[in-house]
């Protein structure tokens, strides 16, 4: 599956990973108001290859999912203000060539 998004960070005491992302809109006519994380794959960042079902219970013991979406919802948000930026820098380009 292709994802839209990934950035690495780290879980459960330094742990580093790579995380794998798709966010869909929100659906208020089915129950969800806001945008979510549709689908997610926790990765290796030496070979990006998917870690398997164990991280997943690992993180989830350690109570550390939530944590990780949040990190997922900054990441698309500093996404955004790149890409606003990169577009407002690139009108002020054209207009001051």
């Amino acid at each position: 599956m292709a994802y839209n998004y990934e950035f690495e960070t780290t879980v459960l005491g330094g742990l580093p990973i790579l995380v794998k992302f798709n966010m869909a809109p929100a659906e208020p006519d089915v129950g969800f108001m806001n945008d979510y994380v549709d689908e997610y794959e926790i990765c290796s960042t030496k070979t990006g290859k998917p870690l398997g079902d164990w991280i997943s219970r690992r993180i989830d013991q350690a109570k550390e999912e939530d944590k990780l979406i949040a990190e997922m919802f900054e990441h698309v948000e500093g996404v955004a203000e790149q890409a606003a930026y990169d577009a407002a820098e690139s009108r002020a380009d054209y207009y001051n060539w």
